[in-house]
């Protein structure tokens, strides 16, 4: 164990405060919708796949070259009004101390875009 293990989180989460600017996220879809969303999200995410999905919970793998490693990311998802409140967690080695927070931060942006209303395409 190196002097990196007491610096560097090997972990981040939503559930509980591990970084000051990491929340959970909300998104403006049902749970049902938020997963497909999720789906959409990391087929365009380089690195990223779903391990598995289950009602109200998504696991994926973050893979990232050089000696980013391997992290397991585990999201729940809960109804919260019209929408979804997703909660994250990420955990693995990191050779680097925000690769959980950046993990948890680059998946929460691509969901938010998947879960974006579409404009309508409206005949001129």
């Amino acid at each position: 164990m190196g002097l990196m293990h007491w610096f560097a989180p090997q972990s981040a989460s939503t559930l509980e405060p591990t970084h000051r600017k990491l929340a959970p996220l909300v998104v403006p879809v049902p749970p049902e919708q938020a997963v497909e969303a999720v789906r959409r999200a990391v087929a365009d995410l380089p690195g990223w796949e779903i391990g598995s999905a289950v009602a109200g919970e998504v696991h994926l793998v973050r893979r990232s070259g050089g000696l980013g490693g391997r992290a397991a990311v585990s999201l729940t998802l809960k109804p919260a009004g019209p929408g979804t409140l997703i909660h994250a967690v990420s955990r693995g080695p990191a050779w680097w101390p925000a690769r959980h927070r950046q993990n948890i931060d680059e998946l929460f942006a691509a969901v938010r875009r998947a879960a974006a209303p579409r404009p309508l395409n409206t005949p001129l």
